[in-house]
């Protein structure tokens, strides 16, 4: 199980992935009045219903890295997936863990602003991943091209949380920051794997195919591994605190459910 101690609206909290057992949560809940555990298998979500205002289904996608080198490889299940890392390979690149995190930090904050996927990163949150994983980056020709952020609870789970890469408009690697994403995927579950840890998880999965997200989804899945559902249960310690957080987690889920409609075009008044 790992722990990562936050703050959320001033409000001391902690963040747990993969919890292990009921009872060690619960002593977490003790502490801090908010705890939100990622990771959950359902029984893990059913056992914390009593303290939960909050549940959200979602999927991940896991790589068992006791398999043989040759059985991930032969696991990718694009062919331009391995093409891409053979592609990236070629061109000598610099992979490098732990190395010049600021930079990092910067590339992945304008590669959020870009897209806009999210808020980006604050320091807090990014020195909570230093402490609790690994950054690894990909440079070619001195340049920094990607670079992952992963949290890692040794020796059960590595899981890439959060990563950038340049301008794709930048022409100087025109055809290459896709393939040097991929091989830095690639050298992260070997990393792992000779490390011992036993599962590679790439983070956040969307299977719906109309979602604007699914683009990601589709390069994750095209490196094979088995998706798998769990949960995101937030506990509030206290009984009136947790039936206010409730009800205000139930307007959200109405508010967004509506935001839904009206973007897939179910908002008009035919």
């Amino acid at each position: 199980m790992l722990t990562i101690p936050r703050q959320v609206f001033s409000l001391p909290s902690f963040e747990v992935w993969w919890p292990d057992e009921i009872d060690n949560v619960l002593a977490l809940l003790a502490a801090c009045p908010l705890v939100t555990v990622h990771g959950c298998p359902d029984d893990t979500a059913a056992s914390l219903e009593k303290y939960s205002f909050r549940r959200k289904s979602t999927f991940t996608l896991l790589f068992d890295l006791t398999l043989p080198t040759v059985d991930l490889w032969q696991g990718l299940r694009r062919k331009s997936c391995r093409q891409d890392i053979n592609k990236a390979l070629k061109r000598a690149p610099d992979i490098v863990v732990n190395s010049d995190t600021d930079a990092v930090f910067h590339l992945i904050n304008n590669h959020i602003r870009r897209k806009r996927y999210r808020r980006p990163l604050r320091t807090a949150e990014w020195e909570g991943i230093l402490s609790h994983g690994d950054v690894f980056s990909v440079r070619c020709e001195g340049v920094l091209i990607a670079a992952h952020a992963v949290l890692v609870d040794w020796p059960a789970r590595a899981r890439a949380t959060v990563g950038g890469e340049i301008d794709p408009m930048d022409e100087r690697f025109s055809g290459m920051i896709g393939p040097m994403n991929r091989l830095l995927h690639w050298h992260e579950m070997n990393y792992y794997k000779h490390r011992g840890v036993r599962q590679y998880d790439f983070g956040g999965l969307v299977l719906d195919e109309a979602s604007p997200m699914y683009d990601i989804s589709r390069f994750k899945l095209s490196f094979g591994g088995e998706p798998v559902a769990e949960n995101v249960v937030q506990l509030w310690r206290g009984a009136t605190g947790r039936r206010v957080m409730r009800q205000l987690a139930a307007w959200n889920v109405t508010r967004q459910t509506l935001h839904s409609v009206v973007q897939r075009g179910g908002g008009s008044d035919r």
